[in-house]
């Protein structure tokens, strides 16, 4: 078995036995239920809309260059569906626990956050007709708000999942192109260089490493770092910036063209403070072993050593 379906038998299985995760997603698809028409159209008055925001996404909402939506699908099967195909441990780990998403944040036997994401899954791998009438819509909406305010729209579709909407949805793109979208993606070879408004930065993982670099896409790496402590300004020689300042990812390959360099993250959530797969990246721990390494190739005779 190759690792990428050990990786997706093992997420299937986690969330397939998840009670949190059941008992909402029978919720989710109880309340799609009541939205749907018997002619099979949506009521979606009574639906969450698709296109929101989030802490990270506010950050780029400055109100002096770019007004920033985005779209939360349900990642990996959480749904019952893989909305992250090429996902690793990243799965357990995922931003989907973290902030609003976090498990704790009730409301009586219900969490909204998490139905809202299941729902606009559903409606994408069941619905798809009636959800691109409503995207191109909310789009649409966005477009109208940005200009109103003298702002430029930007849209990022995969909050926590890895759709490929150039394969989905191509036309997408030239139906608007007054938007920049933008997103992370972990699946290799995506070939995105005819669409002038789509940005995306590679997710390096526990086992992709060697692609991740090896490709001319912006690297994006969760460091074991605390909020509001500096990150390593260097990862395998190359530059480290600091992703979490906001969220416009295309910006960081204006300031750095022709050059790659590592987006630095912090770690959302306990799960991921807690992962020991090496999704997340502890760089001193990283810096002693190549230390240990560079001094065991060292001649054993010299004196700065054998003290």
């Amino acid at each position: 078995m190759s690792k990428l379906s050990t990786h997706n038998k093992r997420n299937k299985e986690y969330f397939a036995t998840d009670v949190f995760i059941q008992k909402q997603l029978k919720l989710a698809r109880m309340r799609l239920e009541k939205a749907i028409r018997p002619d099979g159209t949506i009521k979606w008055s009574l639906l969450p809309k698709l296109l929101n925001t989030n802490p990270k996404i506010e950050k780029s909402n400055d109100g002096k260059d770019y007004l920033t939506t985005a779209q939360s699908f349900a990642p990996s099967f959480s749904s019952g569906y893989n909305m992250c195909s090429f996902a690793t441990s990243c799965a357990i780990v995922c931003l989907f626990g973290a902030g609003h998403g976090q498990r704790h944040m009730m409301n009586g036997e219900n969490h909204f956050v998490t139905q809202a994401r299941m729902i606009r899954t559903l409606l994408f791998m069941e619905h798809r007709k009636e959800y691109l009438k409503r995207l191109i819509k909310e789009i649409k909406a966005h477009v109208k708000k940005a200009k109103r305010m003298g702002l430029k729209p930007a849209i990022r579709l995969n909050t926590i999942s890895d759709v490929i909407w150039e394969k989905i949805f191509p036309f997408l793109f030239g139906q608007f192109p007054e938007v920049q979208f933008y997103d992370y993606t972990a699946i290799p070879n995506r070939d995105i260089s005819h669409i002038p408004n789509y940005h995306l930065v590679f997710s390096r993982k526990e086992d992709n490493e060697d692609v991740a670099l090896s490709q001319p896409l912006n690297v994006a790496i969760p460091f074991l770092i605390k909020k509001g402590e500096a990150l390593p300004k260097k990862y395998k020689g190359l530059t480290v910036v600091d992703a979490d300042k906001h969220d416009m990812i295309w910006k960081w390959a204006e300031m750095y063209p022709n050059q790659q360099v590592i987006l630095g993250l912090r770690p959302k959530g306990k799960d991921a403070w807690n992962d020991t797969s090496g999704f997340v990246v502890d760089p001193y721990a990283q810096s002693f072993t190549e230390w240990v390494k560079y001094v065991d190739n060292q001649p054993f005779e010299h004196d700065w050593y054998s003290v």
